[in-house]
């Protein structure tokens, strides 16, 4: 297990998910690539393989 904390200048959160999603290069899992109207918050699931072919998952929140 891996964790890290990163500040990202992005205005949307809807913003943020294409573009976390597009630089992993995974897909988003339960649907958390879907963001409800009128969150201030939201957690992103991703699921794939990485460098070297590991199989990872990704959980990735944002306020």
């Amino acid at each position: 297990e891996l964790k890290d904390t990163y500040t990202l200048s992005i205005r949307t959160l809807e913003e943020c998910v294409k573009k976390i999603i597009n630089c992993m290069g995974m897909q988003a899992c339960e649907r958390s690539d879907k963001i409800p109207e009128g969150k201030a918050s939201h957690a992103l699931y991703l699921a794939g393989v990485y460098r070297g072919g590991h199989d990872v998952l990704v959980r990735a929140k944002m306020a």
